[in-house]
């Protein structure tokens, strides 16, 4: 949001260009700037104008740092080692005049690895002038630790006779020595970006018509997330409405605001379906970052309700120089078609290319052809009644009849109840009596045969 074409706010220092800004933003990020050092503010029909006071100590440099922390929650001269320790001081006297823990950590953890013996006498000298304490303590710090300090005539000069007399005193009853500076405040960019959106229905100075419904954000916010979209805000100022032109890819109200919650802060919660309908929409206006977020989305989300949508990706000519990408949503959605057949609502396919339709069917029946039973959904069903063999004894138990072996007892019923009374074949010998009905046998076989032989005598 480095580019200044919709600002709406603006801080004026003594014959320096205006520096730019936007309201919506810096209300969340920064709303100190709006009051603190502010000598005179104006409201004009293009914005807000704040005039700053001289003796804030305030510059065009930390001003722009500020802003440049404010959108980004970074300041990239730190981060890469190329900001001067002097200005790392003003911006820590900006930092602390709009209330911003985080960055003034960052200023003196920076200012703090950056003293060295050729500077140290400058930076003591301008931190006393602008009466920034933390910058302060760091260089006296500096100064303690190193005797020599004092000895260098012209580094004294720097330092004038009462900060000079200072520095001495410091040395004969010295302090407690300065622990590192470390950066402990959070960076609450995402969060005060969220508010930004959560606030665009009221701040929002730009309406978008999308479906049947008007959804209202800032121009600024929208402007940066694409140099298409940029044009489009530009070319249709003070039209009221913003209407897509006809050619764009159609989105659900739902797609969009998942859209514009990425845009303002980087949310990542996109569903499939809503995904589904970003791809080609991000192709068309430019938003590289976001389609390869939807595309992720969509790889790991085919599912049975979202299938049919990701396959339209697949086949959606917008997009077809994503060939790899066509290629596997093709793979995969029709090897998860084959597998749920049952689970899906193929209705959708009628409003898709006739190719389409085509591919599923010739999937299907090359899956099928292959020996792969059709996934059908079959309810448990009781197991079939077996009925016993003819002359063997009846039982029941949990699997139906059961033949009973001579010799072993019958398996034990789950069921409660007695089996059904059926009557004995002929002959029938129960388990167990075979041993009794043998010997009785024998008995009786023995009497005959005595009988017979004294018949014969």
């Amino acid at each position: 949001m480095q580019d200044r074409t919709f600002c709406d706010l603006f801080f004026v220092l003594p014959d320096k260009n205006p520096i730019g800004a936007h309201l919506c933003v810096i209300q969340e990020r920064c709303p100190a700037s709006l009051t603190q050092a502010v000598k005179k503010r104006r409201d004009k029909k293009n914005g807000t104008w704040l005039e700053i006071a001289p003796e804030s100590g305030l510059i065009e440099d930390s001003i722009h740092k500020v802003l440049e922390y404010a959108y980004t929650g970074k300041i990239n001269d730190i981060k890469f080692d190329t900001f001067e320790p002097e200005k790392c001081i003003y911006l820590m006297n900006a930092a602390t005049l709009y209330e911003l823990q985080e960055l003034e950590q960052i200023a003196a953890k920076y200012l703090q690895g950056k003293i060295d013996m050729k500077n140290s006498y400058k930076l003591l000298a301008r931190s006393d002038e602008l009466k920034v304490k933390r910058a302060k303590d760091i260089c006296l710090d500096y100064a303690l630790k190193n005797p020599q300090f004092i000895a260098n005539k012209d580094g004294v000069k720097q330092l004038g006779l009462d900060l000079f007399q200072e520095v001495v005193l410091l040395q004969q009853n010295p302090p407690a020595k300065l622990e590192p500076v470390e950066v402990t405040a959070p960076n609450l960019i995402a969060q005060d970006f969220s508010q930004v959106y959560q606030k665009k229905s009221d701040t929002g100075d730009v309406v978008f018509k999308v479906g049947e419904s008007n959804v209202r954000c800032h121009k600024a916010v929208i402007a940066e997330a694409s140099k298409k979209l940029s044009q489009l805000v530009e070319t249709n100022q003070g039209r009221g409405v913003i209407m897509f032109p006809p050619d764009t890819p159609q989105l659900s109200l739902d797609a969009f605001e998942a859209m514009l919650k990425w845009i303002y802060y980087s949310c990542e919660l996109i569903k499939p379906i809503e995904s589904t309908q970003l791809i080609p929409f991000c192709k068309f206006w430019d938003l590289p970052a976001l389609n390869t977020i939807c595309e992720n989305v969509i790889r790991e989300g085919i599912a049975a309700p979202t299938v049919i949508s990701i396959l339209e990706v697949a086949y959606n000519k917008a997009i077809e120089g994503e060939g790899m990408l066509q290629k596997e949503l093709r793979e995969r959605c029709l090897k998860f078609i084959t597998k749920n057949l049952s689970e899906i609502n193929f209705n959708p396919l009628k409003n898709l290319p006739a190719i389409v339709a085509v591919d599923v069917l010739n999937k299907i029946q090359e899956t099928f052809k292959n020996g792969t039973p059709p996934p059908t959904s079959v309810p448990p069903s009781r197991p079939p009644t077996r009925q016993p063999p003819r002359g063997a004894p009846p039982t029941v138990g949990t699997s139906g009849w059961q033949r009973i072996m001579p010799g072993t007892s019958p398996p034990s019923s789950t069921s409660p109840s007695p089996p059904p009374s059926i009557s004995e074949p002929p002959g029938f010998i129960p388990p167990g009596k075979q041993e009794e009905v043998t010997e009785v046998q024998t008995k009786k076989h023995t009497k005959k045969r005595s009988k017979k032989n004294l018949k014969k005598k």
